[in-house]
Formats: C-alpha cells, sequence, structure tokens
C-alpha cells in the first residue's frame, strides 16, 4: 500500500523481550503502512486514528500478559524516501511526539496524544490522564490511554513523564508559624496504615487549611500521582465538587459525568493526595464523592478542612485550637513586619501584643487581621480599639476570600451555613457569656418551631461539632 500523506496517525510500538516483525500481518489488514520494523519496535503510519487505535489494541491482546508500549499521535508528516532503503519514512513534530508518548507508557499500555484521541472518536474507551511534559517537547501534552476491555482492571505505575512538581497547592506567601504538634500528629494520621480519610476540624479562621496545605507540601515528592488542592466554598452539588477536582487535575470533565470522569482520571494515579477544602458544606456528598473515588483508587488519600467530620467509614480526626500563647505572639509579629518592616517586639509593646493575642483568644486569621492594621496603628492604640472588634479586623488585601477579609465576614459566612434552627439555636445560646451546662442549654433553647429540630442540649452539641462554640 501507498504511505499516507497530509494528516496522519503515527504508531510506535515497543516490545520488552519479544519481536514486533510478526504482526505486519494484522498491520496491513487494520490498512496500516509498516514504515520501519526492528525485532524490538516498529513504527506504522496510518490515514485513520481510529483504525490505529484498532490495531493497537489487537496486538496488546496478542502479547498479553506483558503487552507492548505503543504511542500514538495525530497531525501533519513530512514523507520522503529513505536514502538507503527507497522507502517512505516520515519527519517532523508528529514523529518525535508520537515517539515520545511511546517512551512514556509501560508495557501494555497504549497512550494517545490530545489529536489522535480527537481523531479516534469512539473507536475505543479512553482515558483521559492530564497533561504532562514530554522530553524534548516544549509545551505540555494531554495523554490518554486506552487497553483491551479485558484489561480495564490492569493497574500501572505513574507515567515515565519527565518529572514534574505535581501539584497547584496555593504559593503560600507568608511564613509559617506555630502548629509543630499539631504537623506531626497529622503527618502520623495520614501515614497511619489503611488511613484514607484524614479530616483538620475547627472553628473559622482557626487555621484549618493553611495547616492542610503545609502538610500536603511536605508530600509532594513522595506522591506520584500529585497533590490537588480544590477550595469547595463556592461549589454546589456532587457535580460541582467533581468539576473542581477536575480542574485541579487539570482533567476535563466538560459534557460528561464529572464523579465518574474524576473516578477514572485517579484510578490510574497510583498514590495520590487530594485536600478538599471547606467540606462542611458538602458532608451529605462525602460518600458519592470522596469515598466513591476511594473505592476505585486504592492508594488515594483525601485530606479535608472542615468544621465537623465527614462520617466515611475509617475517617481519622485532627482538632486544630487556637495557637497557644507564645505561638500567637508570633505570628503577631511576624505580620505586623510585612506591612511594617520595622516593627520589633519589645518592652514598650509586648504587653499590648499579648493583650490583643489574649482578647483576640488565639484565633489565627483575628491575630493576622490585627496585625495588618500595624501599618497605621501601635498595639498600644490597637488595645483601644478592642472594643469595636469587627472595625479593627478589616484587610484591605485583595488575595485572600471575601469571607477571611474581615472577622465579622468570617462568622457571617460561617453561619449561613448552618441549618435554620443551628441559626436559632445559635443566637439563643449566645445569652451565655462563660459556656454553660447541657441542662441550661435545653432550658433556653426553644426550637419547637422547627420541624425535626433536637433539644437545646443537641442543638448546642451540634454547633461545637462546628467549631461555632
Amino acid at each position: 500500500m501507498e504511505a499516507p500523506t497530509g494528516i496522519v496517525t503515527l504508531v510506535f510500538a515497543e516490545a520488552e523481550g519479544q519481536s514486533t516483525l510478526e504482526f505486519r500481518a494484522e498491520l496491513a489488514a487494520a490498512g496500516g503502512f509498516d514504515v520501519k520494523s526492528s525485532p524490538g519496535a516498529c513504527m506504522a503510519a496510518f490515514s485513520a486514528a481510529g483504525a490505529a487505535v484498532r490495531f493497537s489494541l489487537e496486538v496488546q491482546l496478542k502479547t498479553a500478559p506483558a503487552g507492548l508500549r505503543i504511542g500514538i499521535a495525530t497531525g501533519p508528516a513530512i514523507v520522503e524516501p529513505d536514502a538507503a532503503t527507497g522507502r517512505a519514512d516520515y519527519f517532523g513534530p508528529t514523529v518525535n511526539r508520537a515517539a515520545r508518548i511511546m517512551s512514556s507508557a509501560h508495557p501494555g499500555q497504549t497512550l494517545l496524544s490530545e489529536a489522535a484521541r480527537a481523531a479516534a472518536g469512539d473507536s475505543a474507551d479512553f482515558r483521559d490522564l492530564g497533561e504532562h511534559r514530554l522530553r524534548g517537547i516544549e509545551r505540555p501534552e494531554r495523554l490518554h490511554l486506552t487497553l483491551p476491555r479485558e484489561w480495564q482492571s490492569r493497574e500501572f505505575p505513574p507515567l515515565r513523564t519527565l518529572r514534574t512538581v505535581p501539584t497547584n497547592l496555593p504559593p503560600q506567601s507568608s511564613s509559617f508559624v506555630g502548629r509543630e504538634k499539631e504537623l506531626v500528629d497529622l503527618s502520623a494520621l495520614l501515614d497511619a496504615p489503611g488511613a484514607r480519610f484524614v479530616t483538620v476540624t475547627g472553628g473559622a479562621g482557626v487555621g484549618k487549611t493553611r495547616l492542610a496545605v503545609r502538610e500536603a507540601a511536605a508530600r509532594v515528592d513522595r506522591t506520584p500521582g500529585g497533590v490537588w488542592f480544590a477550595d469547595l466554598a463556592e461549589e454546589r452539588g456532587a457535580e460541582g465538587i467533581a468539576r473542581a477536582v477536575a480542574d485541579a487535575m487539570g482533567v476535563s470533565s466538560a459534557g460528561v459525568d464529572a464523579v465518574a470522569a474524576v473516578g477514572t482520571a485517579i484510578e490510574m494515579r497510583g498514590p495520590v493526595l487530594f485536600v478538599l477544602d471547606t467540606f462542611d458544606l458538602h458532608l451529605p456528598l462525602a460518600a458519592a464523592t470522596a469515598g466513591a473515588w476511594a473505592s476505585r483508587a486504592p492508594q488515594a488519600q483525601f485530606l479535608f478542612t472542615s468544621r465537623a467530620r465527614t462520617g466515611l467509614a475509617g475517617e481519622r480526626e485532627l482538632r486544630v485550637e487556637p495557637l497557644e500563647r507564645g505561638a500567637a505572639i508570633r505570628l503577631f509579629a511576624d505580620r505586623a513586619r510585612e506591612v511594617r518592616p520595622e516593627f520589633e517586639l519589645g518592652p514598650e509593646n509586648s504587653a499590648d501584643v499579648a493583650r490583643i493575642c489574649e482578647e483576640l483568644e488565639g484565633v489565627p486569621l483575628a491575630i493576622e487581621l490585627a496585625a495588618a492594621r500595624a501599618r497605621i496603628l501601635r498595639p498600644s492604640e490597637m488595645v483601644k480599639k478592642l472594643g469595636q472588634k469587627f472595625q479593627l479586623l478589616r484587610s484591605a488585601r485583595k488575595d485572600t476570600a471575601a469571607r477571611q477579609q474581615t472577622l465579622s465576614a468570617a462568622i457571617e459566612w460561617s453561619e449561613e451555613q448552618l441549618a435554620p434552627w443551628e441559626r436559632s439555636a445559635l443566637r439563643q445560646l449566645s445569652v451565655f457569656r462563660g459556656g454553660s451546662t447541657a441542662d441550661a442549654a435545653d432550658a433556653v433553647v426553644d426550637l419547637a418551631a422547627y420541624a425535626g429540630a433536637p433539644g437545646g442540649a443537641a442543638a448546642a452539641r451540634s454547633l461545637v461539632a462546628r467549631g461555632l462554640l
């Protein structure tokens, strides 16, 4: 047959300890052109991507159980006769791309470029493996995997692509202060045998996200499948959660069942860690999202930040409390120096800083907001304004979420996530200035107007679990 020209689909195959010469008959029957072959490798050209995929899957089965390493790319190519043999040979970027994709595969894997996947249509089932860097190719390439139907349950190591930093963790522009014990405890929870779900719980502004991101960043180098962060504060429903996770991984979820697409994507990633932030908004969906994904990907771990536990089987919890006095003072001083570099703790201001941190109950968000005022206020002036905390604790930064720019916004946002009976209970319990007993809560809280609402003591326990009492 004549060599295909124009837009072609090139197939590179390599066998470890096997010969590819025996597949010439299958190649001809599939409409492929034998560009060059050797005992351990072959290059073929097709005018149709679907035919290239079907040929590849057929020869994979013939080499079971090991399989071949196959790379497929579609695009324009230059066709010229080989100087030695006179046979048509191919040159250009598409040739290089197909060869690099093949080099990224493990035996048994057939990998396709984005263009090849699009051209292949519905000729087979495909899995989107996200973007990867290939040697000698400047831009990352989105790779897709196809397997024979009989091999759908096979697992493979991470692709043999160039090492990249497999993470989208948000960069941290400020120093991390304190939490030494919490970091040790969180690391131990994640390292415990069988740990799949770990939840960092605590009240608004206590530093759950910062702690989780800090620990996750320390795991990037030892998590080949990547460490991925998804802020779920603005998402709605299981599809919203899944699309946020898919976006984090760089996996397309447009026009498909996003929950299923994420499950398929993480099956092939090996060890992978997801940080799912503000998951307390989605607790009823834990089983349908993270729980379902974990069942498909036995090496996946999920680190949640939430005001309450997710309730997933095997969940481990780390409760985060406000900072102790010394760490709170260090945090204030550090953040004050960010806006006023000459700021130093000394005899003239240390008592005032300690008073500020004490009045703010060691809550990191509140301390950071107060320290940001050091640009225009001395600590002694801040102490005088502690009676108007909500005016004092206001940030001018634009790189933080709206709910974190004022203390009142953080509290208001937390309250908005409550059920109506929980909001009512919170307001009624505010009459207690120094805490209360369960009996006192039962006596004061009246939720009769809310169908299905619990008693006062149970309502108080619910608010404690959410970090609001």
